[in-house]
């Protein structure tokens, strides 16, 4: 009985020793400027994103994120009405969920910074105009595909919980050099 008493107390002695690594899950919320270099005249619109973080060790966080983000451009490829030479004319959306690993390489009292690096499943949406002789209208083409998402994060903790940040960040296609540039602020809560 000795040995059990023994056993039970050193393993939540262990338990408790290995939690203090800061075995935390964090929510933040992001928002800020999408664009993508791979499309002509690329107008930069709106982004936002939730990450879910899991805070395993001390430097070393597995997120879950869901980043929604918009840009406009010229399309001369799929539309058949020809556009001017700077006309923005069209639409893109990219919707991403992936999984990300991000090493805290920055851990001061009052400011941590992350880069991570993960993959993903990017849905695009583009919206074009076109014309079937009769008049104008817009079409819809669309792609679902694998993406691997590369981030970094500054934050700074207001409180023990709160942390205000930037976030920047590309998502790699492997048809594609770099399909999205994103970056912004962000806001993040401790759940511990």
């Amino acid at each position: 009985m000795r040995y059990i008493s023994l056993l039970i107390t050193l393993s939540f002695w262990s338990v408790s020793s290995f939690g203090q690594y800061g075995k935390t899950w964090t929510v933040s919320f992001g928002a800020g400027l999408f664009t993508s270099p791979y499309y002509k005249n690329s107008d930069a619109s709106g982004f936002f994103s939730v990450d879910i973080n899991y805070n395993f060790k001390k430097r070393h966080v597995l997120a879950a994120n869901y980043n929604n983000g918009r840009h406009n451009y010229q399309d001369n490829v799929r539309s058949n009405i020809p556009a001017g030479p700077n006309l923005i004319n069209s639409k893109a959306e990219y919707t991403t969920f992936s999984i990300l690993y991000k090493y805290k390489f920055l851990d001061k009292r009052k400011i941590s910074a992350y880069s991570g690096a993960g993959a993903g499943i990017m849905t695009q949406v583009l919206e074009y105009p076109f014309s079937d002789g009769s008049g104008n209208y817009y079409r819809q083409s669309s792609m679902t595909d694998l993406v691997f998402p590369v981030r970094i994060e500054f934050i700074y903790h207001l409180t023990d919980r709160v942390g205000l940040g930037m976030l920047g960040g590309f998502f790699v296609h492997p048809d594609y050099p770099i399909l999205g540039y994103h970056g912004g602020m962000m806001i993040s809560y401790n759940i511990r």
